[in-house]
């Protein structure tokens, strides 16, 4: 077989070097071809990892692949390694609005959604000013080319059979799919799960598919040779570690949160509570482009409902902005913020120390808009409403109103009941067990320690790192 493999760099650099290693490693075992399209000085990789990465940074990615790469081929690989195409002929676009970004096409390719699906998440502003950022935008478009023009040419020259690609979203990655499924051609896309003894392992999708992510939490809970005790016993354990913040791979922010709202504030009203989303996170992602149900995003429908029981003195709401929007200065906070004038609505900021499951536990009722405490709630009980596209919408774990009338019935319904907390079970234990094994780890095919940095790599990067120190400092005289 022929495998054309776009390396990548990541901020996260052991862990996207070993899920590398894994895959790259059982293409050796099967005496596969292998092409490796990666360059570390480009714009295509600094937009992987950083446009502000310093001379030490770059060379530790450098350092750790060349490594890997001697590895590989000591264990009998054969790989070459390429390089990305520059297309010298670019001509910058101009785009008035975010929605003009979005709709661009070049030949037939929507590089355009790409391109604001990576500016989105650089700058963290879901509804992106592309006047203001015309440079970067046009320097996205320009590595989304590069990167099509790339795998257009390798396809046709060396007769490529299979395809891997991280992630797959941004604009250096979703070139690649789009051009895979344009032209049948196979691949995998490539990400880190929830833990360190996996990674995610995709078949011809990405990750941010949500009918791919029903099937794979539908296939876990339902696959054979777990007991039902047993996945029970692991879904539990999600639920647990959540409140308790616990976690492996990805940051938590209950650490941080150790006081509760004034009960005063509440007294002998019914409660119920918004929790939020942090909209750049899907903002320019096929398949979630309208995400939000029956009104025109989370700000405008948190302000019609608290207007809606806006004289009705026996409810109060209550907003808890996500952890992961604090001390961003972007649209939806500033947005989100405005709210504050309303007189039924109470808002937790992004870094109060208010405890999330203090609100939940108080509240009678929550509002979500797709985020992950939505099926949290629906386990401890509360009923839940769903407002957005979610990963467990399928599992029948909140209510999904239809328009704003059936909105409204349940949140007049004092007597709401909450969906059965096994619903939520699934998701759990999809969350706690899915991800492919380092395979080729387990069974020491390979070992991290075979490419791990030398003595003089390390003690070149402490030296590096010591000049990009001292010339940032310089910078500020």
């Amino acid at each position: 077989m022929r495998v054309l493999f776009f390396f990548t760099a990541h901020s996260r650099l052991d862990m996207i070097i070993k899920i590398q290693a894994d895959i790259l490693m059982t293409h050796i075992l099967n005496k596969d071809k292998i092409y490796i399209v990666n360059d570390f000085g480009s714009d295509i990789a600094k937009s992987q990892v950083s446009y502000n990465s310093t001379k030490s940074n770059l060379y530790y990615y450098k350092s750790m692949f060349e490594n890997l790469i001697t590895t590989l081929r000591n264990k009998g690989g054969d790989i070459s390694i390429l390089g990305y195409k520059n297309i010298q002929s670019f001509k910058p676009q101009e785009f008035k609005t975010l929605q003009e970004l979005k709709k661009y096409t070049y030949q037939g390719y929507n590089l355009g959604m790409c391109t604001a699906s990576s500016m989105i998440t650089f700058i963290r502003d879901h509804k992106l000013n592309t006047e203001k950022y015309a440079y970067r935008i046009n320097r996205e478009l320009k590595n989304a080319i590069d990167v099509l023009t790339t795998i257009e040419d390798y396809h046709k020259t060396f007769s490529i059979e299979k395809v891997y690609v991280f992630n797959g979203r941004m604009a250096v990655f979703a070139p690649i799919v789009l051009y895979c499924k344009q032209n049948n051609l196979n691949f995998n896309t490539f990400e880190f799960s929830l833990s360190f003894n996996k990674y995610h392992f995709l078949n011809n999708e990405i990750p941010h598919n949500i009918s791919y992510r029903k099937e794979e939490i539908i296939d876990l809970w339902e696959r054979e040779g777990i007991s039902l005790i047993q996945k029970k016993k692991k879904a539990i354990t999600f639920f647990e570690n959540q409140r308790g913040g616990v976690s492996t791979v990805e940051q938590s922010y209950i650490g941080l949160q150790n006081k509760v709202l004034d009960n005063e504030l509440l007294q002998g009203k019914e409660i119920i509570t918004f929790f939020n989303s942090s909209i750049d996170e899907f903002a320019a992602v096929p398949g979630w482009e309208n995400y939000i149900y029956l009104f025109e995003d989370e700000t405008k429908a948190i302000e019609e409902i608290c207007l809606h029981y806006i004289n009705d003195s026996n409810k109060i709401f209550v907003l808890r902005i996500h952890p992961n929007l604090k001390f961003i200065d972007n649209t939806q906070n500033r947005d989100l913020l405005r709210l504050k004038t309303l007189k039924n609505l109470i808002i937790i900021e992004a870094h109060s120390p208010i405890r999330s499951y203090s609100l939940l536990d108080t509240s009678d009722k929550i509002i979500t808009f797709g985020s992950t405490i939505g099926v949290e709630a629906c386990y401890y009980e509360k009923p839940v409403i769903c407002l957005g596209l979610s990963f467990y919408e399928h599992l029948d774990v909140a209510y999904i109103p239809k328009n704003k009338e059936e909105l409204y019935s349940y949140m007049d319904n004092k007597h709401l009941k909450a969906k059965p907390k096994e619903n939520a079970l699934p998701y759990g234990y999809w969350f706690n067990s899915f991800g492919k094994p380092y395979t080729n780890f387990l069974n020491e095919a390979i070992k991290e320690e075979d490419y791990q940095l030398s003595v003089k790599q390390k003690q070149k990067g402490l030296l590096l790192k010591l000049l990009d120190i001292d010339n940032y400092k310089r910078t500020l005289k």
